[in-house]
């Protein structure tokens, strides 16, 4: 898992936690409702990872076509 994922998830549950010592009652609703917007923040935080990383690879794949377009140009000139 990338670093700025588990940070990502980090701030997620630091977010999402209770404060220190404290106590309660969760009712079932309470429950699915904290599940689901966990779950939905952790999907967000995954598919930002899984673009950053996209964007990143096919930026490199870019650099090196319009280098080996430049040495075409230069080897036909």
């Amino acid at each position: 898992m990338h670093d700025k994922l588990k940070a990502e998830i980090e701030a997620i549950v630091t977010a999402m936690a209770p404060p220190a010592n404290a106590m309660g009652v969760l009712t079932a609703d309470d429950v699915t409702r904290i599940i689901r917007h966990a779950a939905t923040k952790g999907s967000m935080a995954g598919w930002l990872a899984g673009e950053r990383t996209a964007r990143s690879h096919y930026g490199r794949e870019m650099d090196k076509l319009r280098e080996r377009i430049k040495a075409l140009e230069r080897s036909n000139a």
